[in-house]
This record gives structure tokens, sequence and C-alpha cells, in this order.
């Protein structure tokens, strides 16, 4: 009859369940809730929420890899938190006097959502004792935080603990999607230079628009993050946790564990932070410094690749262009062999701190540089090292000789994408086309140009020969940086971050005094002009027509 005998035992743990719950209850009765020694209506109202097991010893309360979203608390007895194998523990549950007051409660991590779907157990629990536990469901929480906001902050405060206490038993780098397949040396090094970081529900990692103070790429280990891309004032970011914001169509989107989020800002991609992340639950994140991770990618360029593809994802991509045409010094060659030219191209990005090439060292491959920033270093020159700007080039010297060795160190000084051309290669093409000789010719001197320090420019290019001199272009400072960005980010309001970068790197510099010309009537225009400070007249034929400031 054990169908029969089922009845009966379900009966009597009704019974007894009725008779628990009708004595703590009992207002003149004095239910020592230790981790809330708060208001009688709370305790009595969590009474009434949470169900009641009772459990003979050595009975599982809680099986692994079990669908999960409750939090138990062992409010008679003793139980064991197991590790994985489920054979030695780590935590003894217990509500006894002598042991801390959060001792008790676990799942709560669970309860509190730190995932995006249903969370699984990765931890049994074991009763030692014969036990009474009472489980909190999310509904039952979810009344109780309503009534109770304070009281159930204390949840928060023991799940912050139980996240501290399972840190070594998040999710590792080499578990998480993004590095599937990484060597064990980068993961390792990623791993050595990292921090970790455990974030509370609302709290902000960080803000749309602000510049950063640290170049971090974030690595969640455990919880769930909220990107949010609308522009949301900083006092209601921490509100925006556990909802949606929705600003002019734009959705938020969450990321759970082994998500990587930071990516621009760790490659210096950008200055700024695109959007703002928020904890949307208790958080466990690695924090890589860009620093670290960058001279990660140096000994491993080949991981450049899964970062180019994440950039690409989420729309901050390195734009290749469709035209060597765009690289400004090539713009002089016929269309035929710049397509030609391409075919043989291999584009690839690197990451400040690449050696490109190394002084003394055989040319084999010419880098055609559309974007990013390199730093000329002369190992027997005491002068500091020179910044050169893209669009530029870089080896173009070994197409006039065999042997031809560099004379200098090229560095990337901040992230760059490049065309790699190998020398064999393009010596064949150039053979084919040996009309060609003397525009290549002027390419390699202006090359040279751009590495002696009595040329020496922030952009490294001369946009006009004749209008724009080196010595009249200084390098702006970081304040001036931010200046120039926000300037662009109003005039060019609701333009692609992509465009608002591709102009930044273009624009150069300049001073002048009063009553200097800045544009003479005649004179060839070859570039645009957007003041920073100052108020200039407009003349024609001698006659002031307007002002702009």
């Amino acid at each position: 009859h054990r169908s029969d005998a089922q009845v009966l035992k379900l009966r009597a743990q009704e019974d007894i369940v009725s008779i628990l719950k009708t004595y703590y209850s009992t207002p003149t009765r004095s239910v020592p809730i230790r981790l809330f020694d708060a208001h009688p209506a709370f305790k009595a109202a969590l009474v009434e929420e949470v169900e009641i097991q009772i459990l003979s010893a050595g009975c599982v309360i809680c099986k692994e890899f079990e669908l999960q979203d409750w939090a138990l608390c062992v409010w008679r007895g003793e139980a064991d938190v197991l590790d994985g194998s489920g054979e030695s523990s780590f935590l003894r549950l217990s509500h006894a006097k002598g042991t801390p007051a959060w001792a008790a409660w676990w799942c709560l991590i669970e309860l509190l959502g730190t995932q995006i779907t249903p969370h699984i157990s990765r931890h049994p629990v074991k009763a030692i004792t014969d036990c009474i536990v009472w489980k909190l469901l999310p509904a039952n929480l979810r009344r109780l935080q309503k009534s109770f906001p304070a009281e159930c902050r204390m949840l928060e405060k023991v799940a912050m603990y139980h996240a501290q206490l399972l840190q070594p038993r998040a999710m590792l780098l080499h578990d998480m999607p993004f590095f599937h397949n990484s060597t064990a040396s980068f993961l390792e090094a990623l791993q050595t230079g990292s921090g970790r970081s455990i974030l509370a529900s609302g709290e902000v990692v960080y803000q749309k628009g602000k510049p950063s103070d640290t170049r971090d790429l974030y690595c969640v280990a455990r919880g769930v993050v909220r990107v949010i891309q609308a522009n949301v004032d900083s006092r209601r970011l921490a509100a925006a946790a556990g909802r949606q914001t929705r600003r002019q169509g734009v959705q938020d989107e969450l990321l759970g564990e082994g998500a990587v989020f930071g990516e621009n800002i760790a490659l210096e991609l950008k200055n700024t932070r695109a959007m703002s992340v928020v904890s949307e639950t208790i958080s466990d994140l690695y924090l890589i410094p860009g620093r670290c991770l960058c001279d990660a990618l140096v000994q491993h360029p080949h991981e450049m690749t899964r970062f180019l593809n994440l950039l690409e994802e989420r729309g901050y991509g390195v734009r290749f262009p469709e035209e060597l045409s765009e690289i400004g010094r090539l713009s002089r060659f016929p269309f035929s062999f710049l397509e030609r030219l391409k075919q043989i191209c291999a584009p690839k990005a690197a990451c400040s701190g690449t050696k490109l090439v190394e002084a003394g060292q055989q040319i084999s491959t010419v880098y055609l540089i559309f974007r990013g920033k390199l730093s000329v270093v002369r190992e027997d020159d005491l002068s500091p090292p020179m910044d050169i700007k893209a669009p530029t080039t870089v080896g173009t010297f070994a197409m006039t000789s065999q042997e031809a060795r560099a004379e200098t160190t090229i560095l990337v000084n901040s992230f760059c994408g490049y065309f790699a051309v190998d020398v064999t290669k393009l010596r064949a093409l150039l053979d084919e086309y040996p009309n060609l000789a003397a525009g290549w010719e002027d390419l390699v001197e202006e090359e040279q140009l751009d590495s002696q320090s009595m040329a020496e420019s922030f952009s490294g290019r001369r946009a006009s020969r004749v209008l724009i001199l080196p010595e009249d272009l200084q390098a702006p400072d970081d304040d001036e940086e931010r200046v120039i960005m926000d300037t662009l980010e109003k005039r060019f309001e609701g333009a692609d971050d992509e465009f608002l970068d591709c102009l930044r790197d273009i624009l150069e510099k300049r001073v002048f005094s009063e009553d200097e010309v800045i544009l003479a009537q005649g004179d060839d225009g070859t570039f645009a002009i957007l003041i920073a400070s100052g108020c200039c007249t407009v003349e024609v034929n001698g006659t002031k027509v307007g002002e702009v400031q």
C-alpha cells in the first residue's frame, strides 16, 4: 500500500507545518529570527510567506544541477553545502547560537536572479541532522520586498557575502565562450593581470559619455549586467536595474555569465564610454586592464581576430577602406593599380605596443596604415619618440633595395588598422607598372620625411605643403582632446561614432595670432576649418563681408 502510505505521509507533513506556522505566528511567542531582528510584523509576514519542510538526517535538501530560483533557511538542525563533487563540505548551515547570523541561509544568489536563464544549482545541500527548512520562493520574496524593503535588503547583504565566498568557484576565463580555443599562455597572461570586483544590484559599472579613468575589459564571472544605450541621468542609473530603460526606440541588453564588454575602451578605440552599464543583480566581474590586454595581444597577435569579431558584432568594427585611394598618399596611383594592390593586401589590426618594424631588421612587409598612431623610435637618438598619425605608410623604402633594413623602430601607439603587403608580391606588381616608379619614389620620400625630427608634426602628414607647415602644427593635450570630441559630437549630433572617429583622425590643430591670414583669397582650398576658439573676419576683395567664430 505504498500510495496510501505516501498520502498519509503528506497529511502528516501538512499537519506538522500547520502546527509550526501557528506556533511561530502566535503574537505572544518571541521567534528569534537572528538575521531579521526587526519588527514583529515582518517576522509574521516572513513566516506566512515561507514553505516549511521537515527533513530527516541524510536527506538531500538541494540537488546538484537542479533548476533553482528559491532560497532556503535551515531553521532547526544542521546541513552541509557540498562542493561540485558532492563529497566534501565547504560550509555548514545552522541557525544555532554561536554561528554567524547569516549562516543559516543559502541559494540567495539564485533567488535574486544572477542568471538570465533559470539558475542551475552547482552545490548540493545535505541535511546532517533532522532539519526544519524554510523555503522562500520568488513570488513570496517580491511581496515581502514590496511591504518591507529595508528588511529584505538584509538578504542582499547575505547574498553579497555568498558571492565573495563562492568567488573561487565562479566561471573562469577559460570556461567563457568568448575565449573558446584561446591558448593557455594567453589566458594565463590575462588571469595574472586581472582583478575582481563584486557589485551589488544597481551599482553602476560605468556611465555613457564619461571619460574612462581605467581602460578595463570586463568579463562576467557571475551575475547579470544591463547595457543601457539611451542617455540616462546618473541619478537614475541605479534605479534602471531590474527594469527596461527605453529611449528613442533603443532597448537595453542583458549580459550574463561569460559575457565580455568594454573592449572598445580597453583597446583604445574610444576615449569615452559609448553606453552605460549597471549591475542588474549581484555581479562578480573580472577587470582586465587595457595595458595587460594589449601586452597579451602583442605576444599572441592571432588572438586579435576574436576581438575584431566582437567589435563587428556590436557595431564598433574597424572599417577597412573599400578603396585604397582612401589612404591619402595612395590616391596618386591609378585605380587599376590600386585594385591589383588590394588583392595582395591582408587586412589586419594591432593594439598599442605592437612592434611593426624593428631597427636593423630586414623589411619583408609594407604597411598601409589607415587608422591609429605610430611612434618612431631612434635607438641612437636621445630625442623623444615621434608620433605619426594615419593615414600613412611604413616600409615603402624596402622596394628600393633587396637588402633594405630599417633605421628606426616603429611601434603602434594606439589601436591601429592597416593593410599588410608582402614585399616580394609588391615588387612583382610594380614591375608590371614601370611608369609608376616616380610616384613610388615620392611615396618613399614622404615616409622618410615623416621620421625626421625637423619635419615632426602631430599628424605625421602634410595636408597642404603650401598652406600648412609642420612647425605650425601642435599636439592637443588630454583636456583639449575631450573638448574636440565634445565639439564634434555637438556639431555632428546623431552621427555614427565611426564617422566621428574618422573625422577626429584627420583633424590637425593650428594656432594663429591676431591679423594672421588663415586662408587667402585665390588660394587652393585643400582643407575645411573648424574654429575651436577666437573670432575671424571674412573678406572679399579687401571688403569685410562677415565674421566666423
